[in-house]
């Protein structure tokens, strides 16, 4: 009886754990998964640690930390290895190239969710094959075969649609549209981001949604349609406040930073940068910390304010060295040799 009590007391953190990651409070999602753990092991049950350290491994990841979140995965992959659940061994192998792709690692992404691919032929849960070629596509995105990864998501989004499933469709519609961005067709682009939107608003999650908004204030963004892009943020930072989703809300303002430079107006772009900025520090996102210094950065220097910028890129290259982000570093070295040229030191430069 004791250990049925523990095995429910563990399965209840662990869905308080999912929630509170949903919700992006990622630190409290660590504290009661690490919770789940303890209590399995002392009951030793395998199979629901590989679950909870699964949970885990996704959190470490969109906290940036990517050896800590490789490790849950791995021994994850270890336990279902040594108990012969080959269904276990996909699925982690799946949400380990998830996590190398955000973390810009496409070509080992690429193997490990091709490998969990080829053990998941024979399985019925088409809804998990799905989004493993959503993110092979994404994968051969990154590495410029855009053809290749519009067949694979116009797959994806055929499996969710014979299912039903409106959420899944909305994410291949929006992976389309980013495609067909990518490949300078812009009205197509605008026309699936839209559709994306419409789907999440009929059968999404509030954050769903506000993910389909970022996405189109993006690309009005780069296309110059500044009052269509505030609108979509402001809509998008609604639904977040209400989720109490420090990571969402942290990430809307960072894209209203990005905005208001394009805008030129400097002061609204720091203010935003800089509580984007603050709530990463806050929920301990070293990637999101990047993306909103490296911003003010831009800012610093646009205004010629050459001491601060130097101190933000400074910092940016810290992160950048930390996270193994190879973009981000070069482009921090850049600005930084460019700065100490501004200053008349040519040999630091």
């Amino acid at each position: 009886a004791e250990l049925g009590d523990l095995a429910n007391q563990a399965k209840a953190l662990r869905r308080i754990g999912v929630v509170y990651r949903y919700q992006g409070h990622l630190s409290d999602a660590i504290a009661v998964l690490r919770q789940a753990l303890a209590l399995l092991t002392q009951i030793d049950d395998q199979d629901g640690l590989a679950q909870v350290l699964t949970n885990l491994g996704i959190v470490y990841g969109e906290l940036g930390r990517l050896e800590d979140s490789k490790a849950q995965f791995e021994h994850a992959r270890r336990i279902y290895t040594a108990a012969g659940n080959q269904e276990g061994v996909s699925y982690t192998l799946a949400d380990l190239g998830q996590l190398l792709l955000y973390f810009g690692d496409s070509r080992q992404a690429l193997t490990a969710l091709n490998d969990s691919l080829s053990m998941k032929e024979g399985l019925a849960d088409e809804r998990r094959k799905a989004n493993t070629l959503l993110n092979i596509g994404t994968a051969h995105k990154n590495l410029g075969d855009f053809q290749q990864a519009l067949t694979l998501s116009y797959q994806a989004l055929a499996i969710y649609r014979s299912r039903r499933d409106q959420s899944g469709a909305s994410v291949a519609l929006g992976n389309i549209g980013a495609l067909y961005e990518e490949l300078g067709d812009y009205e197509q682009a605008a026309q699936y981001q839209r559709e994306s939107l419409d789907a999440k608003r009929q059968g999404g999650s509030p954050m769903q949604i506000s993910i389909a908004l970022v996405n189109l204030a993006s690309l009005a963004i780069k296309h110059a349609n500044f009052a269509e892009a505030d609108a979509y943020l402001r809509e998008a930072l609604t639904l977040a406040v209400a989720q109490q989703s420090e990571f969402a809300q942290a990430n809307i303002y960072a894209k209203l930073g990005a905005l208001y430079l394009r805008q030129r107006q400097f002061a609204a772009a720091v203010a935003a940068c800089s509580h984007a900025r603050q709530l990463y520090q806050q929920i301990g996102s070293k990637m999101g910390e990047l993306e909103a210094v490296s911003l003010l950065g831009e800012i610093a220097f646009r205004q010629e304010r050459f001491p601060e910028a130097l101190t933000f890129y400074e910092d940016a290259l810290r992160l950048a060295e930390m996270l193994n982000d190879m973009s981000s570093l070069w482009t921090a070295q850049y600005y930084l040799g460019k700065i100490r040229l501004q200053s008349g030191e040519e040999e630091a430069a």
